[in-house]
């Protein structure tokens, strides 16, 4: 049971960091979409300017991932990673 919702917690909050860094986060040469947006065109880099859109994907396959790999160190470490910079940056902008 505890590895269950541990598995939820962490995945729910891995979800929303990559949907963030890859929706809204600016890096030195601007966001990721951004950059697909210039390159490609489509309905898969539109979906890239949606939140909810990019984290039920994302959160679709982390699903899939933990389904046949977890309990994988790589994939509990990545999970941990993006959690604990999803509560810092949450907290940051509420603080």
């Amino acid at each position: 049971m505890h590895s269950l919702v541990l598995q939820l917690v962490l995945g729910a909050l891995c979800v929303y960091r990559v949907s963030i860094l890859l929706t809204r986060d600016t890096f030195p040469f601007g966001t990721p979409r951004d950059w697909l947006t210039r390159r490609y065109t489509g309905d898969i880099v539109e979906l890239l300017h949606c939140v909810w859109c990019v984290s039920m994907w994302l959160g679709a396959g982390l699903w899939v991932l933990n389904l046949y790999y977890w309990p994988n160190e790589w994939l509990v470490g990545f999970e941990v990673i993006t959690s604990f910079s999803a509560v810092a940056g949450f907290l940051g902008e509420h603080s």
